[in-house]
């Protein structure tokens, strides 16, 4: 079968029509009714790899003197699951390149992928490590992407025998649209010395052009995903190609589905974080959404080169669009008010706690979604009503962030033994629950995370209200959460 009746078939197989749209150019949407949580599509991600200590991070570059070679710190995520390895690693008895934290890991990735990509691994990652040294720390994730691509190029052009899923990828990769000419002059520069760098090691195939390598840089730029582990705050694990999903999925500041990269055999998968019904829309959001709207704008056309008019972003009366606008809104005379401390938020943690009403009623709200008592269309109005007389301080990013610190500060300092900082950790937790309410879909993953952990701290909590005076408010929603 030609690679370019790929494409066709899986979306066929997946239950999903491409169609045309004026403002987007395309878009998918279902070709029939799909459930809250079940899977839209499942793959293989095209090239992968663990983040590196020190690398993709904009201040990482400590030196002045261009010529003077930046260590490359070892790798110390599992090359499959991206997670941290111990000290005991498993490794390919073959290349004695790829690392793992477990043998599953290591049976897993040599069944999907390693068996045909072994044989060109040591050298790959020995000649990478050496190129990454002329580079800045900031861009050299962008120089191993570009390597994996490259090799997952060449080998399809070489044998047509691959898994379909990587000639799937494959294709949706040669698709791709690159923006080149919308990056800015200082991102090309950097990504034409990559491509110079590769262009001279015997990493390049004899088909590749530096134009090329600067091509698909910038597709990778523009067209990128990240994994994200379940530790407490939320790391970043690995980069990850997925063409097929970023040639499929639109961009929503509200968006319908998420993607999630499953360690359990390294599948990119896109879950639906609602019903779906047949012709709808079905998008992810590329950025976190829970920012402001102007700075979600700002990234969206720095990065991915459009302007985002999906329901929350774009001017109209829904109660998502209003509360959206309460979060970003500025009062007069207030030249940042996002940095203005919220109210009830401790400055000594020996204070008696309190939940303000309006926390309270958005937690409730969320819950009722949850349990399926009420509908999020219904919870959104209840939440609106309960934060538009609200001061900027009190539902700006800002006051976002002062509370997810606090929350971060009592877990920090619960190793003292100091009771009543469970129940601080339990307000605060509450408190960027709200937030996350209000920003995100009620079944997206990160409002499921926060949930449980707020019912975990209300547990503990409850252990120490005996010897506490910090009871208002706290006990009904303990009931709720733990319930």
């Amino acid at each position: 079968m030609a690679d370019s009746a790929l494409i066709d078939e899986f979306l066929e197989q997946q239950a999903l029509n491409i169609v045309g749209d004026a403002a987007k150019g395309q878009k998918t949407v279902a070709a029939r009714s799909i459930r809250r949580g079940e899977t839209i599509i499942s793959v293989h991600p095209f090239f992968g790899v663990p983040v590196r200590p020190g690398e993709g991070s904009a201040d990482t570059n400590t030196t002045d003197d261009a010529k003077t070679p930046i260590p490359v710190q070892p790798e110390d995520r599992c090359t499959q699951c991206f997670q941290k390895l111990p000290q005991k690693r498993p490794r390919c008895s073959q290349c004695h390149v790829t690392q793992y934290c477990s043998v599953k890991c290591l049976n897993d990735h040599w069944k999907t992928r390693h068996y045909f990509e072994c044989a060109a691994s040591k050298a790959a990652q020995q000649t990478t490590d050496r190129l990454a040294k002329r580079i800045k720390p900031t861009y050299r994730p962008y120089l191993r992407m570009a390597i994996g691509v490259i090799g997952c190029v060449d080998m399809v052009k070489k044998n047509r025998k691959l898994p379909k899923w990587m000639r799937l990828q494959n294709d949706a990769w040669s698709r791709l649209v690159s923006h080149r000419n919308d990056h800015p002059n200082y991102v090309i520069r950097q990504y034409s010395e990559i491509a110079d760098l590769i262009m001279e090691s015997d990493l390049a195939p004899r088909w590749l052009t530096k134009d090329d390598v600067v091509d698909y840089l910038c597709r990778f730029g523009c067209n990128n995903f990240a994994s994200y582990d379940s530790s407490e705050p939320v790391q970043m694990t690995g980069h990850l190609c997925s063409p097929i999903a970023s040639l499929l999925f639109n961009h929503s500041c509200l968006p319908n589905a998420s993607f999630v990269y499953s360690e359990v055999g390294g599948f990119q998968a896109v879950r639906a974080l609602d019903d779906i019904s047949e012709g709808e829309e079905i998008t992810i959001s590329y950025i976190d959404v829970l920012r402001p709207r102007s700075e979600r704008q700002t990234t969206l056309e720095a990065v991915y080169f459009f302007s985002c008019q999906c329901s929350r972003c774009a001017a109209g009366d829904s109660y998502r669009a209003l509360m959206d606008k309460m979060m970003d809104r500025k009062q007069d005379g207030d030249e940042n008010p996002g940095q203005l401390m919220p109210h009830g938020l401790p400055t000594d943690f020996a204070q008696p706690s309190m939940i303000e009403p309006w926390v309270q009623y958005v937690v409730k709200s969320v819950l009722s979604v949850l349990n399926d008592e009420m509908t999020a269309n219904d919870a959104d109005r209840q939440i609106h009503n309960a934060i538009e007389h609200l001061e900027t301080r009190d539902v700006s990013f800002g006051a976002y962030r002062h509370w997810l610190e606090c929350q971060d500060d009592c877990l920090d300092r619960l190793s003292a033994g100091t009771d009543y900082m469970w129940v601080w950790a339990y307000v605060a937790s509450l408190y960027v629950f709200a937030f996350y309410a209000i920003s995100y879909p009620p079944f997206h993953p990160l409002v499921g995370r926060q949930c449980l952990q707020c019912a975990q701290l209300a547990w503990n909590a409850l252990q120490t209200l005996e010897s506490s005076s910090c009871v208002d408010g706290i006990l009904p929603l303990n009931a709720e959460l733990i319930g």
